[in-house]
């Protein structure tokens, strides 16, 4: 298991330099040409990163089943990607062609050819029983309590939505306490969204900004011992 963390945290670390590199320059220039306020701007993008890693992982250590890390990382990164404008996602084949190209174009990837297509597909919201594709699809229904989306916050969550650890998880259905783990998991992300919202404003020339995230998470790690398992 050490081995096994030791080596998340090698490409997590790598994937952070992409990431802030070649993947969040995409959104702030979506911040610049119809997102002023970030609804889907790059703090939603880093939030719903580390909601999808914290997931994968739960489900590879806690659960001993496979996830294709890589593959959520980029899909969750890239989800919205392709959108020309907020509200409703009418530019979901958009962001996939981009997760396509970009996928292609990584030197990371596994070597297989259909590989590309594989992350792209990841970011369909039809779901069709795909591991990855449900904890890309969650880290966005978990980060849409963020006060902007007008839901009103963790009280206007739709529960029902979120898979992980919920009763349409037959990966879980053994697991002791799946019920608390789940809510343990909404309410922590809920306190890091409500207070990342109000840090958003001082990142908007960061040029470090997932890496200022996690630096925020280590410094109150007791608040939030889930997600800074992480780091």
């Amino acid at each position: 298991m050490q081995a096994m963390v030791v080596s998340y945290q090698i490409t997590w670390k790598a994937f952070i330099v992409e990431l802030e590199q070649k993947i969040l320059p995409v959104y702030l220039q979506h911040e610049r040409d119809f997102d002023p306020w970030g609804v889907h701007g790059r703090m939603h993008i880093c939030r719903s990163v580390i909601f999808s890693e914290y997931m994968a992982r739960f489900y590879r250590e806690a659960l001993s089943t496979e996830v294709d890390l890589y593959a959520v990382r980029v899909a969750t990164a890239l989800h919205d990607s392709g959108r020309r404008g907020n509200g409703l996602d009418r530019w979901e084949t958009e962001s996939q062609k981009n997760c396509l190209q970009y996928v292609k174009n990584s030197s990371a990837r596994p070597e297989q050819a259909d590989y590309p297509s594989y992350v792209a597909g990841l970011i369909e919201k039809q779901q069709t029983g795909e591991l990855a594709k449900q904890i890309v699809y969650d880290a966005d229904v978990v980060e849409i309590m963020r006060p902007c989306c007008g839901h009103g916050g963790i009280a206007g969550f739709k529960q029902e939505f979120l898979h992980f650890l919920g009763r349409r998880d037959v990966l879980a259905r053994d697991l002791p306490d799946a019920s608390r783990l789940r809510e343990a998991f909404v309410q922590e992300a809920w306190r890091w969204i409500n207070e990342t919202e109000h840090f958003k404003l001082r990142l908007f020339k960061s040029l470090t900004y997932m890496q200022s995230l996690l630096e925020k998470l280590e410094s109150e790690r007791q608040k939030y011992p889930l997600l800074s398992s992480l780091l």
